[in-house]
């Protein structure tokens, strides 16, 4: 917060939150779930953050029914609302703003050794979305709903030659796209009286292929 907002005594903040965790560990299966809320308020502000949310709930699933195969779930969910206020100058009217930005993952995964053969495979997906209105006290216009995505996959098969000599094959692929209404669209002329550098939202998309080996020296821990 900046100095101004400090001296104000509009930096104060007042809130009321919980927490929940809960975890179970059985034979062959595991699972563990978190979940949160947040509630704020910045009763003496008549300027900047006027009030804030925030929800959250993760939960992971492991299974485990030997010690050469193994696998995971795993999801999360992440909520931030806040109200704003502000003004350009002393003569100015106020300005209001509420922002809402929610994120999303999910993954999953497996591990499995068979004999010389070890074969691992790891998935992602993330998301997240922001939607921002302002206006005045007569009511908010919303702008266009700001989105990111971000895919990946990992694939893995190693083959151990000797207990010094593993080769190991492995893939990657990894997807970014987002749409961001300040860019998308914005061009160095775009806009009147505006000279900008054309700069765009990132977009990517990989794909790795990799080949490799690992071969260590001396005896293993235990004298084999």
């Amino acid at each position: 917060r900046v100095v101004a907002t400090r001296r104000g005594h509009r930096a104060n903040r007042d809130r009321d939150f919980g927490e929940l965790t809960a975890t179970y560990a059985g034979k062959a299966f595991g699972l563990t779930v978190q979940a949160s809320a947040a509630n704020d308020r910045y009763g003496r502000s008549a300027l900047g953050l006027l009030s804030g949310r925030e929800r959250r709930a993760a939960g992971t699933l492991t299974w485990t029914p030997s010690e050469t195969l193994s696998g995971y779930v795993d999801g999360g969910y992440q909520s931030r609302t806040s109200s704003q206020a502000g003004r350009y100058d002393a003569q100015s009217l106020v300005w209001m703003a509420d922002i809402h930005d929610r994120y999303t993952h999910v993954g999953a995964g497996g591990h499995w050794t068979l004999g010389k053969w070890d074969y691992s495979a790891d998935y992602t997906r993330a998301k997240a979305d922001g939607d921002t209105a302002v206006g005045s006290s007569g009511g908010l216009t919303p702008f266009p709903v700001n989105q990111t995505a971000f895919d990946s996959y990992h694939l893995t098969v190693a083959y151990a030659k000797s207990d010094a000599l593993t080769f190991r094959l492995r893939y990657v692929y990894q997807n970014y796209s987002a749409a961001d209404w300040a860019y998308d669209g914005v061009g160095p002329s775009t806009l009147t009286n505006l000279l900008s550098l054309g700069a765009v939202v990132p977009q990517h998309t990989v794909n790795v292929f990799s080949v490799s080996f690992t071969y260590r020296y001396g005896k293993r821990v235990g004298g084999e």
